[in-house]
């Protein structure tokens, strides 16, 4: 009843509809970005450098939004980026997620020493500034998508870790779950099926925080010419 109740003021919220229908609207664009991208975003036009936005003064084959110093056009190159960028996000998102709820749910319910070191571990890599990071793997290893989700996951696990941490600390002592383990119910059955489920509403917060913050370290890295896409060749964002 209570979702039913929740779901129906969502439907009746303008904020949430407008929001909902951004979201899918850019969904739909990175999904079907080769297809809606007008013009090859890697093709050069030399003749045509530095061009204004011509808007649709040409119609879908000219230069919506110009050109770059290359004379390659922008709106198919940021339709084809949006893909490039949503699939790190959601990669670099899903790593994270699982490393970090692993750990985390272990950490709360366990207790003890593996709690500490899990906690302290967590918090020293919390430190570690993402960019400076990105900049050292991406410079010492190379420009590939593997070391790109690489610094994802070591930048953005810890959050996960630590809300799962504290969402099990407080649900582990409540009577369903002690009748579960008097029922011989085992510690990864109680942790992944009954535990698990109860802190998803958090951990879709941290979600949303979290695909927002690998976008942007993506798109820094792909400024500094540190980070190449799916789409678009090396040094091509």
């Amino acid at each position: 009843m209570q979702k039913k109740i929740l779901l129906r003021r969502f439907l009746h919220s303008k904020q949430f509809m407008f929001g909902l229908a951004l979201v899918l609207l850019l969904v739909f664009i990175a999904v079907f970005a080769d297809q809606l991208a007008p013009l090859d975003p890697n093709e050069y036009h030399t003749a045509d450098r530095l061009v204004p936005p011509q808007g649709f003064s040409n119609g879908m084959k000219g230069y919506i939004l110009g050109t770059d110093s290359m004379g390659r056009d922008i709106l198919s190159r940021m339709i084809v980026g949006a893909k490039s960028s949503m699939q790190v996000a959601v990669l670099g998102t899903m790593l994270s997620l699982v490393s970090g709820v692993v750990l985390g749910i272990i950490a709360g319910y366990r207790g003890g020493w593996l709690d500490v070191i899990i906690m302290r571990f967590t918090e020293v890599s919390m430190c570690v500034p993402t960019m400076t990071l990105g900049v050292v793997v991406m410079a010492i290893f190379g420009t590939s998508i593997f070391n790109l989700l690489l610094v994802m996951v070591i930048s953005f696990w810890m959050s996960f870790a630590r809300v799962c941490r504290n969402e099990v600390v407080s649900i582990r002592d409540r009577e369903f779950i002690q009748a579960s383990r008097a029922l011989g119910a085992t510690n990864t059955h109680i942790m992944f099926t009954q535990i698990l489920p109860n802190v998803t509403t958090s951990l879709l917060i941290v979600c949303s925080n979290c695909f927002g913050s690998v976008i942007l370290v993506e798109s820094c890295l792909s400024y500094l010419y540190l980070a190449s896409s799916f789409q678009l060749h090396p040094g091509a964002i």
